[in-house]
């Protein structure tokens, strides 16, 4: 792959069908999170097993960079690696459920959908038409505030994430900032210290919703 100009990657990047699909979002915020700067060059590279892998599979991997702040779609052509970066502040989580996704960045929980009927047409030249077979469109934000979520998925249809500062496993509350639904036993108050910087968990069914955790320190 070449080097991508963050400030030139507004629109997806044009390729097959199979390629990423384009992410539309907005709300920015103050604070930049981490995005890089324009003007910034990032380089990618990548090797022969990679690309042999993304030939097979003839999909989509999507990849977060809290340092960057970037979601960094990866696609295949039918000929090459394409490369799509979003811009995100900070972000972490990632997880896809049919046609939704749910994306944590540094203070918010957002929630896509995809439309591909709206995908289809989704560039303007008629030429490039059909390039795109997925179109994930933003449908509501939840503020959590900077809890710095590692991990996020779907617990039956509840959205549950890793809220790394807190320490605990949460959920989504339509009151709240989160709902605290686990923790360490080490763990004796709900305070914004990350005291054993948890990462990632396993998702289960509601009788059992957490498999397995990481608190890596």
């Amino acid at each position: 792959m070449t080097e991508t100009d963050p400030a030139a990657t507004a629109q997806p990047i044009a390729t097959d069908a199979a390629d990423a699909p384009p992410v539309e979002h907005s709300d920015a915020i103050d604070d930049d999170g981490g995005i890089a700067k324009r003007g910034t060059r990032i380089k990618c590279t990548t090797d022969a097993g990679f690309i042999e892998f993304m030939r097979q599979a003839n999909a989509s991997v999507f990849v977060t960079t809290y340092q960057a702040g970037k979601v960094a779609i990866l696609g295949w052509t039918g000929k090459s690696i394409a490369l799509t970066l979003m811009d995100y502040p900070k972000p972490l989580g990632l997880a896809v459920r049919g046609n939704q996704m749910v994306l944590a960045a540094m203070d918010r929980i957002i929630l896509f959908a995809n439309n591909p009927n709206l995908a289809e047409d989704y560039l303007e030249d008629p030429a490039k038409k059909g390039q795109y077979d997925a179109l994930y469109l933003a449908r509501s934000v939840h503020y959590t505030g900077p809890v710095m979520a590692h991990d996020v998925a779907w617990v039956e249809d509840e959205i549950w994430f890793v809220n790394t500062r807190y320490s605990t496993l949460a959920s989504l509350s339509p009151e709240f900032s989160f709902v605290n639904r686990w923790k360490p036993p080490f763990v004796t108050e709900l305070m914004p210290e990350d005291r054993c910087h948890p990462q990632q968990y396993g998702a289960g069914q509601r009788q059992a919703p957490v498999r397995h955790r990481t608190c890596p320190d």
